[in-house]
């Protein structure tokens, strides 16, 4: 017969904890002092005859592991000590048939549950999507940007929201989207301005760049007298867009964008870089480069009902 003494709940949860449970061939084993102390026996030793009767039925659970002891203060023979999993911990507990023992099962329970969810891979927080900024990968980018803008135009936009997701691309959220959209919507009141130059009378912005980009080097000297030009960053083709000029200020006076405000929208565009300079009229001046699939989307799909500016 075991002895047994009376423990409250507080005293037991002194002795088993997540903190005291110890990692063994890849799972948490509690020790049989511990456990014998909260089942409430008189000499929390005597658990260990308890396992020792009842060793084949535990091993159905996995190997029963046993240690060499430390020896107390007063010395004598190292005895075993013993390392108990979930199910063979239960299992003492239901063996025990103390007072305490269907508390302390309930407490084995929350324990290693507790034990687990500590050491559970915590997901990583979920990121605002950044976009290329101007030393990033932009080559790799653009692709992906022309790979989705080919499976927008003949698949929908449905199909190139699951594209988008399929090439690893960051979330946007809808105030992002917003922002987006406030660059797009810039550059195309810029891009569907119509111009007057010498011998090109109402042609579109985007007709005389795209021309320019193309190696039309009068047509490049018209675009810059508008403070725009074609450019090369890097092997990235594209155009810029001078942060300061008469004639963009006159575009956008009387819109959102008005006294410069052009350019905090339009580096919002993917693949967008600020701070290059460039020569405007004889001036070197800091412009915002934007890539050629800009350009592109307009010589392919012209805007639709946009107004025309003189």
């Amino acid at each position: 017969m075991v002895a047994v003494t009376p423990h409250n709940e507080a005293f037991m949860t002194q002795h088993i904890s997540p903190n005291s449970l110890k990692l063994i061939d890849d799972a948490p084993r509690v020790m049989d002092l511990d456990l014998g102390d909260a089942l409430g026996f008189a000499e929390p030793i005597d658990v260990r005859k308890l396992i020792r009767r009842n060793v084949e039925e535990l091993e159905d659970h996995g190997e029963v592991f046993a240690m060499v002891a430390k020896t107390s203060a007063a010395g004598g023979r190292p005895g075993e000590e013993y390392w108990l999993n979930e199910p063979q911990s239960l299992l003492i507990c239901m063996f025990a048939r103390t007072d305490r023992a269907a508390v302390v099962r309930a407490e084995v329970i929350r324990v290693f549950m507790e034990w687990r969810a500590q050491r559970a891979p915590k997901p990583a927080p979920e990121a605002l999507a950044e976009f290329p900024a101007a030393d990033g990968p932009l080559n790799e980018h653009l692709a992906k940007i022309a790979t989705l803008r080919e499976c927008r135009l003949i698949h929908g936009p449905r199909a190139a929201a699951r594209l988008w997701r399929r090439l690893g691309l960051p979330q946007v959220y809808e105030s992002q989207i917003e922002e987006l959209d406030d660059g797009r919507a810039c550059l195309t009141h810029l891009l569907s301005a119509r111009v007057d130059a010498n011998s090109v009378r109402g042609q579109p912005m985007f007709t005389l760049l795209d021309s320019a980009i193309n190696g039309n080097d009068v047509d490049q000297l018209m675009c810059k007298g508008f403070g725009v030009a074609a450019a090369n960053i890097g092997g990235n083709e594209g155009f810029l867009v001078a942060n300061s000029h008469p004639w963009l200020t006159g575009l956008y006076a009387g819109t959102q964008w008005a006294d410069g405000g052009w350019r905090p929208s339009l580096i919002k565009i993917a693949g967008a870089i600020p701070s290059q300079r460039a020569m405007f009229a004889g001036r070197q001046q800091r412009a915002v480069f934007l890539p050629v699939l800009m350009i592109d989307t307009f010589v392919d799909r012209p805007p639709v009902g946009l107004p025309a500016v003189a």
